[in-house]
């Protein structure tokens, strides 16, 4: 093609192809991009080149992204989910159970089953902010009784915007 022998960035482009052939194989490989909205162009432009010729090698890529950004991510990130091997996946809120299995592993002991329905509701059972916000109170030296629920929505506020606020700063 033409259009592709005229941009400098197709060798580098087909270079970063055939350095990924030749660890495919020697074994399988698994690449992993996390965040795609943050992505610079480059970068999403690699991703761009190899979805179509992704399926000839052992190497699966896959790539997350924050829900509710899709409207904001360049077209190249459009065009990765429009691939015909692409999957998307969305994962679901945490269950109660799994709230409360996190709340004890974190908290240590047994959790009061309404702390950890709280923790649930607070955080509407996304890892990330049931995460924070368990930090938060394991500093705190919480441990999960019913006496200590109002912790939770007092708590979960300002974990969660520092912990959004410095995790955004980070990528910029």
């Amino acid at each position: 093609d033409a259009s592709e022998a005229a941009d400098p960035a197709f060798a580098t482009l087909n270079a970063l192809y055939w350095v990924l052939a030749a660890l495919a194989d020697a074994e399988p490989l698994t690449l992993i991009v996390d965040d795609a909205h943050w992505l610079d162009r480059p970068s999403l432009r690699l991703l761009e080149f190899l979805a179509p010729r992704i399926e000839e090698l052992a190497v699966a890529a896959i790539v997350a992204m924050r829900s509710g950004q899709e409207e904001q991510v360049e077209v190249s990130v459009g065009r990765l989910l429009a691939e015909p091997g692409s999957r998307v996946v969305r994962p679901r809120p945490l269950s109660a159970a799994a709230v409360a299995a996190l709340v004890q592993a974190r908290l240590g002991g047994n959790p009061d089953p309404v702390f950890a329905e709280a923790c649930a509701d607070t955080t509407g059972g996304n890892p990330f902010y049931l995460t924070e916000v368990l930090r938060e109170l394991e500093v705190r030296g919480v441990r999960g009784t019913l006496a200590e629920t109002a912790f939770v929505r007092d708590v979960a506020p300002r974990s969660l915007s520092l912990a959004v606020r410095f995790r955004g700063a980070a990528s910029a």
